[in-house]
């Protein structure tokens, strides 16, 4: 074996539950590179990896192996030192040892079996030391492994981040090749170690399909309580793209049931063709916005936690809005507005409809918020909902200014139109406490005045109009 570099050296760990195959793995790995003339079997007790007596004896891994291969990268030659753990947890130091040093995974799975014990802790090593995985599936000749099933497993255990490279071949029930689905090639196997392009099945691609991503609502006819699910509705092969059918309810009326439509994807074979919003305005979102406040105001989530929840039995206090993803909000029209904030917004202030005073003159002010923190400012901006569901935004520093701003169509005079709008201010104020600072910022809401559009309109008090329902902080 030649002499290598750091730069050319890398570590990558085999993990996953007791008799995946991992070892098997390794010598299959082993076998094509070079590195042994033969392939071992565990049962036979020839693998290069379990050579102690009692792993020959037990057939299975006891100590962590290093098996290096060498390999053909796009970069030039490099070594690989496969890292062979057991997968019994009586010797769980030995993995996490392999995983400190490792700069990749692979997860080895039982197609048959599906996710054991022990891949759950394979996963959870890596999300702990943030290691780049793959997922190896075993046992692919078995006639009861279902490798369709295992992914649905999979993406529900572990979200949208399974995405399959290969899609096995199968003919009489035997497992005889894959079709790359990167590249959309089919591979054919002539023997252990060597495979043939072959032509992809009618059925594995040129079928068109629609799918479509939605948010479900269900109400519990019993208990009350309301949820909102991230789900695809699947549609049926053929030479269209034609949508599937889903709930057409409304819940404004007592519906407990209803869908709304988020994405639809359209799907050539194995390959996502296009992907369309079905919310193209911000009217639409509103309105999915407007429906989803009956159920509990703002319920939002992103797409990759696959869920929306809450239920009407949590309090206002409890509202957070994550809007991490750019474009993931699914029923919030503020992570919508919002996407460009790396963030979270928190809710904190609601009106109850005895917290807020209506003053009686436009200089009289009313502290609805006031937020402190030490050490460092907490929110960028704010948020206020306010009339009939109108938002305005507030950057949050000292002098800050912002209207709340309505337009009124009263009937006396006959069909003259009126503007509305209360001033709102914040101020904030650094204070040195010891070796710390303290940060405060106060949003004050004024008296509302209205006129009329015409000209020569005076000025008059109107607290009726251009009410704060909700404030909302954007964290930095």
């Amino acid at each position: 074996m030649d002499v290598y570099g750091t730069k050319q050296i890398r570590n990558v760990v085999l993990l996953g539950h007791g008799g995946a195959g991992k070892s098997t793995v390794a010598e299959a790995l082993a076998y094509l590179t070079g590195v042994t003339k033969r392939m071992g079997k565990v049962s036979d007790g020839n693998t290069i990896s379990d050579y102690d007596k009692e792993e020959i004896k037990r057939q299975f891994s006891i100590s962590t192996t290093m098996v290096p291969i060498e390999y053909q990268g796009a970069e030039g030659k490099v070594k690989i030192n496969l890292l062979d753990t057991p997968g019994y947890f009586d010797f769980v130091g030995e993995v996490e040892e392999a995983v400190s040093v490792a700069d990749a995974a692979i997860i080895v799975v039982n197609c048959k079996a599906g996710i054991e014990v022990g891949t759950e802790k394979a996963w959870e090593l890596c999300e702990e030391y943030r290691l780049p995985r793959i997922i190896f599936v075993t046992n692919m000749d078995d006639d009861h492994a279902s490798f369709r099933e295992l992914i649905l497993k999979l993406e529900k255990q572990f979200g949208r981040k399974i995405a399959p490279f290969q899609v096995p071949i199968r003919e009489n029930e035997k497992f005889v090749g894959f079709v790359n689905a990167v590249k959309m090639e089919g591979r054919r196997f002539t023997n252990l170690s060597d495979y043939e392009e072959c032509e992809i099945d009618n059925g594995l691609q040129g079928v068109k399909r629609t799918d479509l991503i939605v948010a479900k609502y269900k109400r519990d006819s019993l208990t009350g309580l309301e949820s909102v699910t991230i789900a695809v509705i699947k549609g049926t092969s053929g030479d269209n793209y034609t949508d599937p059918e889903y709930v057409e309810g409304n819940i404004l009326n007592g519906d407990d049931e209803d869908d709304f439509l988020l994405y639809r994807v359209k799907i050539n074979g194995l390959a996502i063709e296009k992907v369309e919003t079905m919310f193209n305005t911000l009217l639409d979102v509103k309105s999915i916005y407007d429906k989803l406040v009956v159920v509990n105001n703002l319920a939002a989530a992103a797409v990759p936690n696959s869920k929306i929840t809450q239920s009407s039995a949590v309090t206002a206090s409890g509202y957070v809005l994550d809007a991490r993803e750019k474009n993931a909000s699914i029923s919030g029209t503020l992570a919508y507005m919002l996407n460009n904030f790396s963030t979270k917004i928190d809710l904190l202030w609601s009106n109850n409809g005895s917290n807020f005073v209506k003053p009686d003159n436009a200089l009289a002010r009313q502290s609805l918020v006031s937020v402190r923190n030490f050490d460092n400012e907490l929110y960028d901006a704010f948020i206020i909902m306010y009339g009939q569901g109108q938002l305005v935004g507030i950057r949050n520093y000292d002098g800050a200014l912002c209207y709340l701003i309505q337009f009124l169509n009263l009937t006396t005079p006959e069909n003259n139109v009126y503007i509305a709008f209360r001033e709102v201010k914040v101020e904030r104020t650094v204070e040195d406490i010891g070796n710390r600072k303290l940060y405060v910022s106060s949003i004050y809401v004024y008296g509302c005045q209205h006129r009329s559009v015409m000209s020569g309109g005076s000025l008059a008090i109107n607290n009726n109009n251009s009410i704060p329902y909700k404030i909302y902080g954007i964290r930095k």
